[in-house]
């Protein structure tokens, strides 16, 4: 079975991550396209994999437009028997070309939904007005509509009916080191990953500098955040709040992140909305000590006994579980080993590969 896998550009997020893993696990024949150029890359990212950059427009306008005559001729050449797209441009792009007879239909298409129902649907008018085009066209075209997350499965559910399902995101735990100590001495590292923008919640760093530097005047906290700078005023406002024993370092893109996490003595992510996090997985797949803000994105991957301990909503409560985490490491080692658990049991790479191959299949 040949699949392609569809994407907007060279940049590089959680999609384009878990995408990778799916080519390295070797279960279909894969190929990935990428449509247009990012300022958002990452060097050799896609290196040793069959990839295919359908253009260099560095402008999605553009970029898309091209796209619309080249990706027809690449995938008749090509002979797929699935096409996957994620992300709204790639999927808005294939759906317009099978939808006007531009491109003939003849392989499966999947589409994968790596966001909230409010990121493709809700918000601001512009966002909205696309999203109708967007879930319109989906689903006159689409066979099978896949979230990675149970969160909005309703409000999915009751946009695309029986075409939609959930194949929960994973990761590979054989390839990641492990922390051997939860020990924290007089310098906590703290790490955060995701792009430098409003939605990653890093202004909501001003909630801890001033209370770390009153509540342990004895340590250093360093905050490290990885990952490409997309708004370059949004970073230096999160640098300004830099003081005392608190430091803020923005390391760009991280190329081995394992070696980040496992470096690290908590991972920290402050993000107003998400998918299914594969940073928050990688995190527990490297046996670090999670800290998280209180959205259905990260709730619904949190064992029962432990959440309570780990998800945050106010300024309080943002203060309150940082400072239990740093004082306990009775508590950092029950996050740890409750979430490794349920990592393996629920978030397993083969799992996720399963139940693609079975929905490329045609299979249920």
């Amino acid at each position: 079975m040949k699949v392609l896998y569809l994407l907007n550009s060279n940049g590089v997020g959680g999609a384009e991550a878990s995408i990778r893993r799916m080519v390295d696990k070797g279960f279909t024949d894969s190929q990935v396209v990428l449509l247009w150029s990012h300022n958002n890359v990452q060097e050799n990212f896609w290196e040793g994999r069959r990839m295919t950059q359908l253009t260099d427009e560095s402008s999605p306008l553009l970029g898309f437009i091209k796209s619309i005559f080249l990706l027809p001729k690449l995938v008749k050449k090509e002979k797929v028997d699935v096409v996957q797209s994620q992300l709204k441009g790639a999927d808005l792009l294939l759906s317009f070309l099978l939808f006007t007879g531009l491109m003939k239909k003849d392989f499966t298409y999947l589409v994968s939904l790596r966001n909230s129902y409010d990121f493709y649907y809700g918000n601001g008018f512009v966002n909205r007005f696309i999203g109708r085009i967007h879930r319109y066209l989906i689903n006159k075209t689409a066979d099978k509509i896949v979230g990675v997350s149970k969160q909005d499965i309703d409000r999915f559910t009751n946009a695309f009916g029986k075409k939609f399902r959930v194949i929960e995101n994973s990761v590979d735990i054989t390839n990641f080191q492990t922390k051997d100590s939860l020990t924290i001495g007089s310098d906590v590292k703290i790490a955060l990953v995701g792009n430098v923008k409003h939605r990653k919640g890093y202004d909501k760093l001003k909630y801890v500098v001033t209370y770390l530097n009153s509540a342990f005047p004895e340590k250093h906290f360093d905050f490290s955040i990885a990952g490409a700078v997309e708004d370059n005023t949004y970073m230096e406002d999160v640098k300004a709040l830099e003081q005392g024993n608190v430091s803020i370092n923005f390391l760009g893109k991280v190329e081995r992140i394992n070696d980040l996490l496992v470096s690290s003595d908590i991972f920290l992510s402050l993000s107003r909305e998400e998918g299914l996090p594969i940073s928050v997985l990688e995190a527990m797949a490297s046996r670090v000590p999670i800290l998280l803000s209180n959205i259905p994105a990260h709730s619904l991957i949190l064992e029962p006994s432990v959440s309570e301990s780990i998800l945050f909503q106010t300024e309080n409560e943002l203060q309150k579980t940082l400072h239990q985490f740093v004082e306990s490491e009775e508590l950092r080692s029950k996050v740890v080993n409750e979430q490794y658990t349920k990592l393996t049991r629920d978030f397993s790479l083969e799992r996720m590969c399963e139940q693609y191959l079975q929905n490329y299949k045609g299979e249920r």
